[in-house]
């Protein structure tokens, strides 16, 4: 409606002129006659004057209207702006969130993961210990049962040699004499056999008791020689692959740097000039495996608000950048620092 009235406004001074041309034509016409030149041009002036001044006010509304519509349009665009760093302020802090969650849980289960081993470790250490318990016990008593068995033989031995001794004695004396003799022979005997068999038993024991002790120390030994092997050969490994990771990031940041023209060429490309010459703003950039931007942070400020948005608003829209194609690069450069001074 308003665009209708503004379009009528346009049209009247027109109309306007036409009429008044018209009725000058009539007036010249009668006034050729009737009245003198003066007359004429008097009227001319008047009318002409008229028609000068709707113009103006014409003109003056119409300027007003696009004062109006522009100052509007300006406050919808600062509405827009301040909705727009409101949403990333949002963004941010949800990120840092999350990013704070994440961490909490990482420290949570590596506690568990630690509890956990600790006490699988004391439960391992406390079955070792209950095996050596029962093992002792089991040996001591083995010793006991043997120990008593042989006392049980040697009383049940001499309950029968007093009993034949005694039958013997009976029969008679000579006879008991003659056995005296030999039961003495076959205790000395006895004796002296027991004794042999003692010490090779005792033998046999300390050798039993040597070898064992020497082959738990060859095995502590063997496992120390073990474990200092796979010590030094873990430790090979690992600055191996220090050495090679090294290497690849120095690779990706000489890929990166290599780009640096072409990054700064395509984001300058998307740059809508703002801010005095020789501004320089310091950015973070992240990207993804084939360059696309994921998220732009102003590190350190140009001291020039519009400049700074600017400036993200170009990484943005230049997004894919130029990234190297080396898969093994992406980690050591998906975030980068960015000088951008479109100006030089």
């Amino acid at each position: 409606m308003r665009s209708l009235y503004l379009l009528g406004r346009s049209f009247r001074p027109i109309f306007l002129a036409l009429l008044v041309h018209l009725l000058f034509f009539s007036l010249f016409g009668l006034s050729f006659q009737l009245q003198p030149e003066v007359a004429e041009a008097q009227v001319i002036i008047a009318i002409d004057s008229q028609i000068v001044n709707e113009v103006e006010v014409e003109k003056e509304e119409m300027r007003k209207l696009a004062i109006e519509k522009d100052k509007q349009e300006k406050i919808k665009r600062q509405a827009r702006q301040k909705e727009i760093e409101k949403t990333e302020e949002k963004r941010k802090a949800d990120l840092a969130k999350r990013q704070e969650a994440q961490r909490e849980i990482v420290a949570r289960e590596a506690e568990e993961k630690k509890k956990r081993e600790a006490k699988k470790k004391r439960e391992a250490e406390a079955k070792k210990k209950r095996e050596a318990e029962e093992k002792k016990k089991r040996e001591a008593e083995a010793k006991k049962k043997r120990e008593a068995e042989e006392k049980k033989k040697r009383e049940a031995e001499a309950k029968k040699k007093r009993e034949a001794e005694a039958k013997k004695k009976r029969e008679v004396e000579e006879k008991k004499k003659r056995e005296a003799e030999a039961k003495k022979k076959r205790e000395a005997e006895a004796k002296k056999k027991r004794e042999a068999e003692a010490k090779k038993k005792r033998e046999a024991e300390a050798k039993k008791k040597r070898e064992a002790e020497a082959k738990k120390k060859r095995e502590a030994e063997e496992k120390k020689k073990r474990e200092a092997e796979a010590k030094k050969r873990r430790e090979a490994e690992a600055e191996a692959a220090r050495r090679v990771a090294e290497e690849i990031r120095q690779g990706a940041i000489t890929a990166l740097t290599s780009m640096n023209s072409a990054i700064a060429a395509k984001i300058k490309e998307n740059w809508v000039e703002t801010g005095e010459p020789g501004l320089v703003a310091v950015i973070v950039v992240r990207v993804s495996r084939e360059g696309d931007v994921q998220s732009v942070m102003i590190q350190k400020t140009s001291g020039d608000l519009f400049f700074d948005r600017s400036a993200v608003a170009a990484i943005n829209k230049a997004s894919p950048l130029p990234f190297p194609e080396n898969p093994k690069y992406y980690e050591h450069i998906k975030e980068f620092q960015f000088n951008f001074r479109p100006t030089e």
